[in-house]
């Protein structure tokens, strides 16, 4: 039943991501009526884990609606698992402040709109397949570790090379799953057929980068009439490459394909091991809140009991 749930969360996630064409999108927490019961904390694990290394830049806002007070003791166990950016794009609304986010026609009747819509499954329309759909739109240079060497001034650098292969203008995005850590100089741009731009990628030294990756995006368009990313989304075909990322020593400059693979299976590694921890830990205080919950509702019965048998006395 978990892992059911978690793939119908990639498969909208993979959907929404096709349809808005690399653009964000706003996810609401309908919370009202909710309770300890219905806090999944496994599930809102992955769901992190997965929008952080899978899904950079995806989220505009996550927008929890009417949260009951029983679950601060939740969202206080969770809000060490973010990253603060993350933090930042977490709204708390209720009827009144939620139409500073969606107005009202978009809002569900029962959110206080005006809008009807009920869920029903819709298969997801695709575009019939033409000449072309499959085409190699670019080369990516390096094709999988983006190496960082020591820069001057304490930083890490590195560049990735794009190359048009194909026979029209395209138009690229660069996304990276720690927008907050790297600075990626001119992350969305056109390259003319057959021509190449070079991205250059800097980082403070010191950061750790080896469970970090880059997400490079390209699509054909007609003409530059637009901007980058305007022109991105109006794409039709894309070619996605990822690459990983690896420091680089700064002694030798350089670094083995086996020191990656040790380096990475050691940094998942530690991660999982982290990951279990706050976890177990979670759970403790998941368990323990709920143990209060019923010492708490025990008295208050207790006291009513007494309060009404006084009364009859």
């Amino acid at each position: 039943k978990s892992l059911a749930r978690k793939r119908r969360l990639i498969y909208y996630l993979e959907r929404l991501d096709r349809e808005e064409k690399g653009g964000q999108i706003t996810l609401m927490f309908d919370c009202q009526g909710g309770g300890m019961k219905n806090l999944d904390l496994d599930l809102i694990q992955f769901l992190i884990q997965v929008m952080l290394n899978y899904y950079p830049n995806m989220i505009n806002y996550v927008l929890v609606f009417e949260m009951p007070w029983v679950l601060n003791a939740g969202w206080k166990l969770i809000k060490p698992l973010l990253p603060g950016p993350a933090v930042k794009k977490i709204k708390f609304v209720n009827k009144e402040s939620l139409v500073e986010h969606v107005d009202l026609d978009n809002q569900l009747i029962e959110w206080g709109g005006r809008d009807p819509w009920q869920y029903v499954w819709e298969k997801e329309i695709t575009l019939p397949k033409q000449d072309g759909d499959w085409e190699q739109l670019m080369v990516v240079n390096p094709s999988k570790f983006l190496e960082f060497i020591p820069q001057s001034a304490g930083s890490l650098g590195a560049s990735i090379e794009i190359r048009n292969t194909s026979e029209s203008l395209i138009v690229y995005k660069v996304k990276t799953t720690s927008p907050e850590t790297f600075h990626v100089h001119q992350h969305t741009g056109f390259i003319q057929q057959n021509q190449s731009k070079t991205i250059r990628v800097s980082v403070s030294a010191g950061q750790f980068i080896n469970r970090d990756k880059f997400q490079i995006l390209s699509t054909k368009v007609r003409q530059a009439d637009k901007s980058a990313k305007e022109s991105f989304r109006d794409g039709e075909v894309y070619q996605e490459i990822r690459l990983y990322c690896s420091a680089v020593d700064e002694t030798t400059h350089k670094i083995s394909d086996d020191v990656i693979s040790e380096g990475r299976l050691l940094s998942l590694i530690q991660a999982v091991s982290e990951v279990d921890a706050k976890i177990e830990s979670c759970q403790k205080k998941i368990r323990f809140q709920n143990s209060v919950s019923y010492f708490v509702l025990l008295v208050q019965l207790l006291v009513i009991y007494v309060f009404y048998t006084s009364l009859i006395v």
